[in-house]
């Protein structure tokens, strides 16, 4: 999504949004710090995002073939997301260390 449209008055009741709007959370809890967390907050929550552009905000959509999905979590991991690096909770790091040591194989990962 390319949305300039930034909250800036972290005071403000989301139920005052008149738009699409970007909103940077204070760090409440250090799930959504380690994940670098941005959110939109909508003024009509129910209504789904039109795909190109609309009222100032372009929303791309990119399909990933489900055939790549095993290697795009590689290639991901590869650049340091993973589960750890997401939830960096006890769950996501025992999740984490499960994956690469019940999946790890090098002769697997991709090229």
């Amino acid at each position: 999504m390319d949305n300039h449209f930034l909250v800036k008055d972290t005071k403000i009741s989301p139920f005052e949004i008149k738009g699409v709007m970007r909103y940077r959370p204070r760090y409440i809890s250090p799930r959504i710090r380690f994940q670098q967390g941005l959110f939109t907050v909508h003024a009509d929550p129910a209504k789904p995002l039109a795909i190109g552009k609309e009222n100032g905000i372009k929303v791309n959509q990119i399909i990933i073939d489900k055939n790549y999905k095993s290697f795009l979590i590689w290639d991901l991991a590869r650049f340091g997301i993973q589960k750890a690096s997401l939830f960096s909770d006890l769950d996501g790091i025992a999740e984490y260390i499960s994956w690469m040591f019940s999946t790890y194989d090098h002769k697997k990962a991709p090229p």
